[in-house]
């Protein structure tokens, strides 16, 4: 059996897409199931290829022949799609009915999926179709080997925007963090494709207390480590529960929002508004407030237990039966 791959990332749209990909692809190498990937980003062919994928490249012109022709010649019984892209629409209406089509975490193109995939937790407010799986148990993520448990340093906060913030919210939280005279170790990491780390040290302007980190390749070992940490809505949101991070979490769009609202009715993060919306100052007082409260911080540490970290593992085998 081999399974086909269809997901981007860049700049803009950031690697976290790409990354739970390639973890759901390992999971199936050790079910015995091949895998290759289709992308039309250069960073991502790049990505992939330097960590032994088999990838192909392919244009926004004529993409559905491009695709076809790849899984005909590739014998690709299975085709994993994690994209939103309007061409979707287009490349399932046109595919051989003979390949099976998964779906992950698209609303509206899932009905025309065998399998469609909701790495999130489940809103019951929600209708799912028939062909899905969703749930605390189905999260995805991009961790490829689990935490161990670590002692959390003391009053220590993790502040992380993703790979470009490109609304500059990490500037917004350290100008207000630079108003307390609070003793915290605050550890700033920022994203491949932030420009801004000048800037900030100007800012910062030798204040000890904070930590500029550019393009970190431990994140998830700082997770680990710290008390607490202040993200933007996404994939970070979940690796943080399997690594018992509490978070106060930022979103930067109306469905970020609406997922991240769900999310804090189970406990582990604190959510505190879209980011253009939002009191910076009363947000940063309410983390240091928390960083006092051991038992709240307690519970939701406790609260991180209900993702266990095997959804890609849990994916894989539902991809496979298919």
């Amino acid at each position: 059996m081999k399974i086909a791959f269809r997901v981007d990332g860049s700049k803009a749209l950031g690697m976290g897409h790409v990354n739970r990909c390639k973890i759901i692809a390992k999971n199936l190498k050790k079910l015995k199931v091949s895998c290759i990937f289709l992308t039309q980003f250069t960073q991502v062919y790049e990505n992939l290829l330097s960590e032994g994928f088999t990838v192909f490249f392919i244009s926004k012109k004529n993409e559905t022949q491009q695709v076809n022709e790849i899984l005909r010649k590739e014998h690709c019984s299975k085709f994993v799609i994690d994209s939103k892209r309007k061409s979707i629409g287009k490349l399932i209406a046109n595919l051989n009915k003979k390949i099976k089509i998964i779906m992950i975490d698209n609303t509206y193109y899932s009905n025309y999926a065998d399998l469609a995939i909701f790495s999130s937790l489940k809103d019951p407010k929600k209708q799912y179709p028939k062909n899905s799986v969703v749930g605390a148990q189905y999260v995805l993520h991009g961790i490829k080997i689990p935490p161990k448990p670590v002692r959390k340093k003391n009053n220590s906060i993790l502040i992380s925007m993703g790979s470009s913030d490109k609304y500059n919210i990490t500037q917004k939280i350290i100008t207000s963090f630079l108003k307390n005279n609070t003793l915290f170790d605050l550890t700033i990491v920022l994203g491949k494709y932030n420009e801004n780390e000048q800037q900030l040290l100007k800012i910062i302007n030798n204040d000890k207390r904070f930590h500029i980190l550019k393009n970190s390749t431990s994140l998830v070992s700082l997770m680990s480590k710290t008390t607490m940490g202040i993200v933007t809505f996404g994939i970070t949101v979940y690796e943080s529960a399997i690594c018992c991070l509490p978070l106060f979490v930022i979103s930067h769009s109306n469905e970020n929002e609406d997922s991240a609202k769900l999310v804090a009715k189970y406990g582990w993060i604190s959510y505190v508004g879209k980011y253009d919306k939002i009191n910076y100052d009363k947000v940063i007082k309410n983390v240091l407030n928390l960083m006092d409260n051991k038992k709240e911080l307690k519970n939701m540490k406790q609260a991180c237990l209900q993702i266990d970290g095997l959804g890609p593992l849990r994916v894989a085998k539902s991809i496979k039966k298919l």
